[in-house]
């Protein structure tokens, strides 16, 4: 098993490369990559579209398989967060498209989270309690191609914000910034290549995915009895791209009532897929 590891710039990977003792694969052209005991990392340039390319070009180098995690590292701007908080993105948003990933958190729910959105510029507004960057969207779309969904990861730390200079970031601020996900990054990487991938999902991950709307235990009940019903109807390694497609579509200011509606309609119009589990009460 091998962990891959994308950084946009050459001074965000500077400190993964001596913590992880990464040396420079000579034969890599394309991208810069560099590769350790279990770790394999690129430096895609910055961007969605060079993430994503970084991203194939990697998976092509290391013969990556779907039992193999991906962790997208580097420093972002964020609203809210104090400099140097190292946070998880429990939401990765393409600002140009509108499209949303929810990386699932329930192997690591102990770290910070945060959402994460991919910009084409420096954000200057923080309009949002989010970090600001110009990665994560193409990195996970790119990933999940290669590696299963729940191994996907977004780990970013706030390098800047509200009232910061983002332009005095220089690469000394930057490889110091970076040093900060170092132990995050560890625990990280031991938990991904832990993970059970595609093993039977915990019944309340719907729930737990929703869990800011404060459902009523009628409501709670409702959910876990879609969850089941979903299970049954698509192959276990499909699961959760298909919930996040689904909850990829519904408004911030849906009501619980509607959440229900559209996530019953949603499931009522699943195929069956032949090989799904049958397993438990539909």
């Amino acid at each position: 098993m091998t962990t891959h590891i994308a950084v946009a710039m050459s001074c965000e990977a500077r400190p993964l490369l001596d913590a992880f003792g990464l040396r420079r694969d000579p034969a890599a052209t394309a991208y810069p990559v560099f590769a350790g005991e279990g770790i394999a990392l690129v430096v895609t340039g910055v961007g969605t579209v060079a993430s994503a390319g970084g991203v194939g070009y990697l998976a092509g180098r290391t013969g990556a398989t779907r039992a193999d995690p991906w962790v997208n590292v580097g420093i972002a701007g964020h609203a809210t967060l104090p400099i140097g908080t190292v946070a998880l993105g429990h939401e990765v948003r393409d600002a140009a498209t509108g499209r949303r990933r929810y990386p699932p958190r329930s192997l690591v729910e102990s770290m910070d989270s945060t959402a994460v959105i991919s910009v084409a510029d420096v954000e200057r507004e923080y309009a949002e309690d989010a970090a600001y960057e110009m990665e994560a969207a193409g990195f996970v779309d790119t990933a999940r191609r290669f590696g299963a969904a729940e191994i996907v990861q977004v780990l970013k730390v706030a390098s800047d914000g509200p009232g910061e200079l983002w332009n005095e970031l220089d690469e000394a601020r930057i490889v110091e910034l970076m040093a900060q996900t170092i132990e995050p990054l560890r625990s990280l990487v031991a938990c991904l290549a832990g993970a059970p991938v595609g093993a039977p999902l915990s019944g309340d991950l719907l729930e737990s995915r929703l869990s800011s709307w404060r459902f009523s235990v009628t409501q709670r009940r409702q959910l876990a009895s879609l969850q089941r019903r979903w299970q049954a109807l698509v192959a276990e390694e499909d699961f959760v791209a298909s919930l996040e497609d689904a909850l990829s579509t519904i408004a911030a200011s849906a009501s619980r009532t509607e959440i229900l509606a559209r996530l019953e309609a949603f499931v009522s119009a699943l195929p069956i897929v032949l090989g799904a589990s049958t397993d438990g009460p539909v």
